[in-house]
């Protein structure tokens, strides 16, 4: 089986086949930095080894463009774990989106 056969088309106007591809593009990315979190927190990492495989500029990218995409995700879900993007921010003095609401905003 070829792999476009997998993928299925983004069709204009349809939303649902959009919001779809989009969640599973994310999913792997944010799985692979909440998974860094994970490991750190347990103990099973230290902070090199977090900096060595998602390093400051990984980590803007992942804070600027998947923490919206994670709290639009968890609106279904009565919300979003934001740990993994606290550790982020705090780890390497960056700023949070404002496009999600932190923890105790009005959601819009």
């Amino acid at each position: 089986m070829a792999a476009d056969e997998y993928i299925q088309p983004i069709v204009p106007g349809d939303h649902s086949n959009r919001r779809a591809a989009i969640d599973a593009a994310r999913r792997p990315i944010s799985h692979y930095f909440q998974k860094v979190y994970s490991l750190y927190k347990a103990k099973m990492i230290d902070l090199t080894i977090v900096e060595t495989v998602a390093n400051k500029k990984q980590a803007k990218f992942y804070l600027d463009r998947f923490e919206v995409l994670e709290w639009a995700a968890g609106q279904s879900a009565g919300g979003y774990d934001e740990s993994s993007f606290e550790f982020y921010a705090e780890l390497y003095h960056l700023p949070r989106t404002k496009a999600a609401p932190t923890a105790g905003e009005p959601k819009p």
